[in-house]
């Protein structure tokens, strides 16, 4: 007999608590280190992208963000929001130099945890589930190795210590109470069309 109280797809479900799922992992992710990067070297490599397509010469702005080309003065790139640095070519460099810098902070600690961003305006909304996944957290242990060749080898493989299981649910985006069209509704920075959220964070409906 199927459990009433088992959240599956298609389910209707109300946000009681509305912290929006953005990813499983350790302190640190890849998106934070593009951020970072641009931050101190963002300006840097756009001057290396539009000098490399102009010629033989690094090129760097002015104190106005103009580009002495000869006679004329290029205005430089303004970058206005995260989404312009994505539809940027530097944003492709900013990728690469991300996993090692990332590597190189080690992740930021061996705690993999939920990391999540809350919505005041989705509390209380009702809305459907799409799909379901499941992710695991809990602290890294790195794997071991000892012995030698005469007596033998032992090794333990890396693994999760106080490993937890966490359900989550992508969901539609809900209709506005007012307007009775759909939300719509920016994530870390981006917009998104559909929502994820940890099941405990939601209420099915009978």
């Amino acid at each position: 007999m199927r459990n009433p109280k088992i959240i599956r797809r298609n389910d209707a479900v109300k946000i009681i608590k509305p912290d929006l799922f953005l990813r499983c992992g350790y302190p640190l992710s890849l998106k934070d280190m593009v951020r970072e990067i641009d931050a101190h070297y963002g300006e840097i490599i756009e001057d290396l992208v539009y000098s490399v397509g102009k010629g033989d010469k690094f090129m760097r702005r002015n104190e106005k963000g103009f580009y002495e080309d000869g006679v004329n003065l290029i205005p430089a790139l303004k970058i206005k929001s995260e989404s312009d640095v994505r539809n940027n070519p530097r944003y492709e460099i900013l990728k690469m130099f991300a996993y090692p810098r990332l590597v190189a902070k080690q992740f930021g600690g061996n705690q993999r945890t939920i990391h999540t961003e809350y919505h005041e305006e989705l509390k209380d909304r009702v809305t459907t589930v799409y799909n379901i996944n499941f992710v695991k957290t809990g602290i890294r242990q790195p794997s071991w190795r000892s012995g030698n060749m005469y007596d033998g080898y032992e090794y333990e493989p890396p693994y999760l210590e106080n490993q937890e299981t966490h359900k989550i649910l992508e969901l539609a985006i809900p209709v506005d109470f007012k307007t009775k069209v759909f939300t719509s509704i920016t994530v870390d920075g981006e917009q998104v069309d559909s929502i994820f959220i940890e099941d405990g964070n939601v209420e099915k409906m009978s």
